[in-house]
């Protein structure tokens, strides 16, 4: 009777391993899914710094180039904002994009 027992407690073990590794199997495929739609966010978001960047770059230009008679002028104030609040929005986008680099970093950590 104890062999029984022992044979079926062995199977029971063997049989949750199992599952468990299945049940590892179907989470590593989900961080997976979630690794590749992060991906995705990390495209999008790239895409997005550079026409941040792009209209700030435009807009230092302009606001470089203007004529000496309207460097004091309300023109001139409200683009160099312009400017220092587009280089926030950069800055900005760039903690971002490190912070979800990190995410899908510690996602691929845990599945490994």
């Amino acid at each position: 009777m104890f062999q029984r027992n022992h044979v079926h407690i062995v199977t029971m073990q063997i049989s949750v391993e199992r599952m468990d590794k299945d049940m590892n199997n179907t989470r590593r495929k989900e961080l997976n899914k979630a690794v590749e739609l992060l991906n995705g966010v990390i495209d999008a978001i790239t895409e997005a710094q550079g026409i941040v960047e792009t209209c700030k770059d435009e807009e230092e230009e302009y606001r470089d180039n203007m004529p000496e008679n309207l460097q004091n002028s309300d023109r001139y104030y409200a683009s160099d904002s312009a400017c220092d609040a587009l280089n926030d929005a950069y800055d900005q986008i760039e903690d971002i994009l490190e912070k979800i680099d990190d995410a899908v970093s510690n996602i691929e950590t845990a599945t490994e």
